[in-house]
């Protein structure tokens, strides 16, 4: 019947945005975890060249969570994404800090 296709069809939409939604949310946490990677070689070796993937996260990140923000329905799903803001500025703080810390000389201060 006609209402069952209807039904279909709007499920079937549902799970692509779900799905689309999963994808974007997995590709925020790859950022993230490259970021601490590229943060810790630097930290290892001083080698400046280990911190791009960190850098491409910093400028990465914030458009994902932007993007996110715009596609995300409900209180409930932004009060999220607002834990999920405050954890990443605490992290690229947290990596900045320890970043800062190896260039100084301070390899001994770094607790990553």
């Amino acid at each position: 019947s006609y209402f069952s296709i209807r039904s279909l069809v709007a499920n079937a939409e549902h799970a692509d945005r779900t799905q689309s939604l999963i994808g974007e949310i997995e590709l925020l946490v790859s950022e993230l975890k490259d970021a601490e990677l590229g943060q810790r070689g630097f930290l290892i070796t001083g080698i400046e060249e280990y911190l791009e993937p960190y850098r491409s996260a910093l400028a990465a990140v914030p458009r994902r969570l932007a993007t996110l923000r715009a596609r995300l329905e409900g209180e409930a799903q932004l009060a999220r994404l607002g834990e999920i803001e405050r954890n990443q500025r605490t992290i690229f703080d947290l990596l900045a800090r320890d970043v800062a810390a190896r260039r100084a000389g301070g390899v001994g201060q770094v607790d990553s």
